[in-house]
């Protein structure tokens, strides 16, 4: 009798044999508790992006004091200054703090992509609903800075260039969402609120960006949201657990920024032509909505439509081949009387066919309680206004934060 050939395989620690995308058994992956899962949430998190950023070195920080009504950029660069710690408490409420950053490039970063990473005290990822932001450099607007968005490229330096950055901050509190959830809260007006800063200035570095590692951990995220979206019995799953477990064999998690570029391979066929039909073709056109008066004064969305603005601006530079819209005449008018340059680039973007004004009306207006003869006018006001600026009119209504439609329209 023949004696029996014995295939050896090597596993790799941790990972029983036929576990690839949980298929060993026979049995498709739960979505959530798979091995596959849970292997590429933590080799995401504890060992890939700790690697978008290096060569960390904190900036030196100074600031002006704060004001409740906010100095202007030429104000703030005028005005006498004072050093500021990491760890140093700022931001009444309803308050606005300059900060400015600076550092002198040295050999260690001389010739890099180069960023500033800055935390101003964020709660969290979310947007909107606490202390926001806007970067200056050279006298202009560069984009805002929020929990979501919290670096500022740099670009690359040479030894002894001096990096300059001027930090608008907004200490704007969270009226919603805690202790007294929805109701009534002393943060919802200046003359009832705490009079001690609200947010903590914990980061303002000048540090090395991969942008291959960054790539990476933005396909592994889209792969992991995919699963966790798709249903139990779409076969396209088990594709999506393989790929996340060809990320695991081709990255070393003691040499990630070598190996990226074989597991930026690996994970490519989920985001190419190939693999089997049919697949989808999305066109998504970019938004960012920005209620005209909710948790915070008039005032203070004029602020958040400028950071708005210069975001998407700086975005549809960054990415010719994005096309970015929004509604609200009331909105372009603030920006317009506000920054001014950034206006016109907004001018440039919708005659280039890149920015699009969208809804044809002056607000979002709310369509219950107005009549409407109010409604007439505010569409009126809006086609009138952008027909002014951008020399056209808008085609479709935009509403996608109405609460119900009347019967008259």
């Amino acid at each position: 009798m023949a004696t029996p050939r014995v295939r050896l395989r090597r596993v790799r620690e941790g990972r029983a044999a036929g576990d690839r995308a949980g298929r060993g058994s026979g049995l498709m992956a739960h979505r959530v508790t798979a091995p596959a899962m849970q292997r590429a949430q933590r080799l995401l998190s504890q060992r890939i992006r700790p690697h978008i950023l290096s060569s960390e070195v904190a900036m030196g920080v100074e600031a002006i004091d704060e004001a409740f009504d906010a100095p202007s950029h030429a104000e703030a660069v005028r005005a006498s200054r004072r050093p500021v710690a990491p760890g140093t408490p700022w931001g009444r409420p309803w308050h606005t703090t300059w900060f400015r950053l600076s550092h002198t490039v040295d050999e260690r970063h001389a010739g890099r992509r180069l960023v500033a990473s800055i935390d101003i005290g964020f709660n969290g990822r979310y947007d909107g609903f606490q202390a926001e932001a806007i970067a200056w450099m050279d006298g202009r607007i560069v984009h805002a800075v929020q929990p979501d968005r919290r670096l500022i490229d740099l670009g690359e330096r040479s030894i002894g260039d001096v990096v300059e950055i001027w930090i608008e901050a907004a200490a704007t509190p969270v009226i919603a969402g805690h202790a007294s959830g929805y109701g009534p809260t002393p943060l919802g007006d200046p003359a009832t609120a705490p009079n001690a800063p609200l947010y903590v200035l914990r980061r303002a570095d000048i540090a090395v960006k991969d942008d291959a590692v960054e790539e990476l951990t933005l396909r592994m995220q889209a792969v992991i949201d995919l699963i966790l979206d798709t249903s139990d019995a779409d076969p396209v799953r088990a594709r999506l657990f393989d790929a996340l477990e060809r990320v695991g064999d081709a990255i070393d998690p003691a040499d990630v920024p070598s190996t990226t570029n074989a597991a930026l391979d690996a994970i490519s066929t989920v985001f190419d032509s190939s693999g089997p039909r049919p697949r989808h073709r999305i066109v998504a056109a970019g938004h960012a909505h920005l209620d005209t008066a909710w948790l915070w004064p008039i005032r203070e969305t004029r602020r958040k439509a400028v950071r708005t603005f210069a975001n998407a601006v700086d975005l549809l530079r960054r990415n010719p081949d994005v096309v970015f819209s929004h509604s609200q005449a009331q909105h372009y008018d603030w920006v317009r009387e506000d920054a001014p340059e950034l206006f016109d680039e907004v001018r440039r973007l919708v005659a280039e066919g890149r920015w699009e004004p969208v809804g044809g009306m002056w607000v979002e207006t709310d369509l219950n309680l107005p009549s409407g003869e109010s409604l007439l006018r505010q569409m009126v006001h809006g086609q009138r206004a952008f027909e002014h600026w951008f020399g056209r009119r808008c085609d479709g209504a935009f509403l996608p934060d109405d609460f119900g439609y009347p019967g008259s329209l």
